[in-house]
């Protein structure tokens, strides 16, 4: 049912192990958010909190927790990170992408914050293996539609990454999120979609983070795991 990975431990391993079934409905849903080129969604959900973050439509939810989002393709500026923590992987990766938007960039372009910051998280095949991180940001809709181009990074680690258009399985919680709570909450997620017979691949998945650290209320957390084209077929 799912695909994998030859170098990575499966997530459906590493997080659901023990875990008890339990009985979540589905129903449809259809919200259209996308905007139509460098213009803002009319309508985007308000995590946002009035900065650029990506469109999506959603087309089914499972439980409280989880909507199968289909992205458009979009364009991230990203940088990989390995052989650390999650938490030390975000900061180094958070500070190489801050410098970029501030003007380290063939240019000195200042580049408007947006939301969220991506994390692309493989698993290592074994304790003491390394995890993989890849740490991105969104690029400004005046981006996304190819007439401007993004100024190339004064990093040799920063990169202009296009991202294709893909469907995504995403699980939304509040508060401060940590490694720990990643962990617990991706477990919840595989088991919920487990219960309904959702098609997924386990072998990376992206935590998303919308809010700044001072922010206290009204935070908002994601996780993303790729939809298989069974899901896409249903």
């Amino acid at each position: 049912k799912h695909s994998t990975h030859s170098c990575s431990m499966s997530l459906h391993l590493l997080l659901a192990l023990g875990l008890l079934c339990s009985c979540h409905a589905v129903r449809p849903i259809d919200t259209a958010i996308a905007p139509q080129k460098d213009q803002k969604p009319l309508n985007a959900p308000w995590f946002c909190h009035d900065i650029d973050c990506p469109a999506y439509n959603v087309s089914q939810v499972v439980g409280t927790e989880i909507e199968l989002r289909s992205y458009p393709a979009g364009l991230w500026i990203s940088t990989n990170v390995s052989g650390v923590s999650y938490t030390k992987a975000t900061s180094t990766g958070f500070l190489r992408l801050f410098e970029y938007i501030s003007g380290a960039n063939e240019h000195g372009t200042k580049i408007a914050m947006t939301a969220p910051v991506r994390n692309r998280l493989v698993p290592g095949p074994g304790p003491f293996c390394e995890d993989f991180f890849t740490i991105s940001f969104f690029m400004p809709f005046e981006y996304q539609n190819g007439t401007q181009q993004p100024p190339a990074p004064n990093r040799d680690t920063v990169f202009v990454d296009p991202s294709p258009a893909a469907s995504y399985w995403v699980y939304s919680y509040a508060g401060y999120t940590s490694e720990s709570k990643i962990v617990e909450k991706a477990a919840d997620m595989l088991e919920q979609l487990d219960a309904v017979g959702a098609s997924y691949d386990a072998s990376y998945y992206y935590s998303a983070g919308y809010d700044a650290p001072f922010r206290i209320l009204n935070r908002h957390n994601e996780l993303w795991v790729p939809a298989t084209a069974t899901t896409d077929s249903k």
